[in-house]
């Protein structure tokens, strides 16, 4: 069957949502206006309708043209294909379009060589765009061996991506996206929560909120939250409380996770305690309370120092174990802890049974923090007015 006669075979059961793009694609190809074509199968290949079509699509008519095609637009297009397959098939179908590309020299191990048919060639190494769809076709294949359990050959891949992507000025979004967004999926198939939390939000910046669609927003949000709070290094959850993605739970049975959020920004003890029988909502943070325990408490102290002058921040042991809600004698480990995080810089009287900070980590500030601190700002204020007036009526000289 030849590539014409497919399409008009498709034309004569799809739906009439297709028909325009099809006859488009019959009229490209006999034209031979590769470009066009390129544009009205990515428009296509987006349309519900087209899905069931897609496989045969290939097989039957991008394949016999797919060298004539941009190699990212190219792969783009398979990597929408492997969609319609069992997970399996699509590893394969994408190994063997990878087969095809050329590899970067930035792919390659040391005095390894590339066994594909497309070799580097030292002369004329691969475009960026060449270089691009390949990074698009290995990490759309490391997607495949996350889902069947191949954890270390993603890794492998992502590796490899990265050093690519590296070597690259100007990548395209989709490119790297594709890469933060496994890159992502791999961390949070590892537990890793502070890795993935950081990528995930690179990912989302960097494709955009348009781009996810309602059940993913809330998937990734839901994903975010825990990782801001089983994260043993994330104690900042600002970026997280101003982007976008964290509204996705407004209205969803998942809403208290945001609120859960905001509590442990502000370090609010009272509220955690009032909440904390919904952790057992997510298993894997009932499973964490004595984690999530400590580390309110860490964020409490973080905010009994940030709310206090600099010149008030050396405190007993009383005061913060009042602050933190915590006995007398675990308040010195938790000093410990906080200093060993670089969440806040000082010492600690053992004598005294005090502790002076003199350093706290910056952090972004929800309004009722800008509130308090511009309420500390006018305090300043107020008392450098009142000492020039003091010092105008004692020195009048001083300001003739």
């Amino acid at each position: 069957m030849s590539p014409t006669e497919f399409i008009n075979k498709v034309k004569a059961e799809a739906p009439a949502s297709l028909i325009e793009d099809l006859t488009k694609l019959e009229i490209n190809y006999s034209k031979r206006l590769y470009h066009q074509l390129t544009k009205t199968l990515q428009e296509i290949i987006q349309k519900d309708d087209i899905s069931k079509y897609l496989v045969d699509l290939w097989n039957n008519f991008i394949s016999t043209f797919k060298d004539k095609l941009n190699q990212l637009r190219l792969v783009e297009i398979g990597v929408r294909v492997a969609q319609e397959m069992i997970p399996q098939e699509s590893l394969n179908f994408l190994e063997s379009l990878l087969d095809t590309l050329p590899v970067p020299r930035a792919a390659l191990p040391p005095a390894l060589k590339p066994t594909n048919t497309k070799s580097f060639d030292e002369e004329q190494p691969p475009t960026k765009t060449e270089s691009e769809a390949y990074v698009l076709a290995k990490i759309s294949i490391a997607h495949y061996d996350l889902l069947l359990g191949n954890l270390d050959k993603a890794k492998e891949a992502m590796d490899v991506c990265e050093r690519v992507l590296d070597s690259i000025d100007g990548v395209e979004a989709s490119v790297t996206g594709a890469w933060l967004r496994v890159s992502g999926d791999y961390f949070k198939s590892k537990a890793e929560y502070a890795a993935f939390y950081r990528t995930t939000l690179l990912y989302i910046s960097c494709a955009g909120m348009d781009q996810l669609d309602k059940a993913e927003q809330i998937q990734r949000s839901h994903d975010l939250a825990i990782a801001a709070l089983l994260g043993d290094t994330i104690y900042n959850f600002g970026e997280l409380l101003t982007h976008p993605i964290l509204h996705a739970l407004d209205g969803t049975e998942l809403e208290w996770l945001k609120d859960i959020i905001y509590i442990f920004n502000e370090g609010d003890i009272t509220k955690f305690e009032v909440n904390a029988s919904k952790l057992a909502n997510e298993p894997i943070l009932h499973d964490s309370q004595a984690f999530l325990r400590q580390k309110i408490c860490l964020m409490a102290l973080i905010e009994c120092v940030f709310k206090r002058s600099s010149k008030d921040r050396d405190m007993s042991f009383s005061t913060i174990g009042a602050e933190t809600k915590l006995p007398l004698d675990e308040v010195e480990h938790l000093i410990m802890k906080a200093l060993s995080l670089k969440l806040i810089r000082g010492t600690i009287d053992q004598v005294s049974s005090s502790a002076s900070i003199n350093w706290v980590q910056p952090r972004v500030l929800d309004k009722n923090q800008v509130k308090s601190l511009a309420s500390r700002l006018n305090e300043w204020r107020s008392k450098v007015e009142n000492v020039a007036v003091d010092v105008n009526s004692q020195a009048p000289e001083l300001f003739a």
